[in-house]
């Protein structure tokens, strides 16, 4: 039959208060992950709004009486190639974002650095955020 070793009590207590400060500290992680999800959904949430906006108006634009049907500048023609073109850029600006992201997550875990999955995040939200002034910028001014 096996005995059971008793370890140390202080032992016991140090282990004990090194994991409840290791989940206080995931806590404190995962709030401050949440809180960039959050921020993120918001950016994304604007950034939706915006270009679901612009390509209303462009859309509007494009069937308008007013525009002429022949080629060039501010015909039927060139504002459906602007929504094409618009709708191209922004599905790759996405998959752009998401991938710069991930790059920046793995460059700092290659060098050894905690960022972790956070700096990802705050960088997809300092992208978004860029590109909701761009959009602004080119299509709202």
């Amino acid at each position: 039959m096996f005995m059971k070793k008793r370890l140390p009590a202080t032992f016991t207590a140090i282990t004990l208060l090194m994991i409840g400060y290791g989940l206080a500290l995931g806590q404190e992680r995962l709030s401050e992950k949440d809180r960039l999800r959050t921020e993120l959904e918001l950016a994304d949430q604007i950034l939706n709004q915006k270009y679901q906006r612009i390509m209303a108006g462009l859309k509007e634009w494009a069937n308008s009486s007013e525009l002429p049907e022949g080629t060039g500048l501010g015909t039927k023609r060139a504002c459906q190639d602007l929504i094409s073109d618009l709708k191209k850029a922004q599905r790759a600006w996405i998959v752009f974002r998401d991938a710069d992201a991930d790059l920046m997550h793995a460059q700092t875990a290659a060098y050894g650095g905690r960022g972790g999955p956070g700096d990802a995040l705050v960088r997809k939200i300092d992208m978004t955020n860029e590109r909701i002034q761009f959009l602004t910028k080119h299509f709202e001014n």
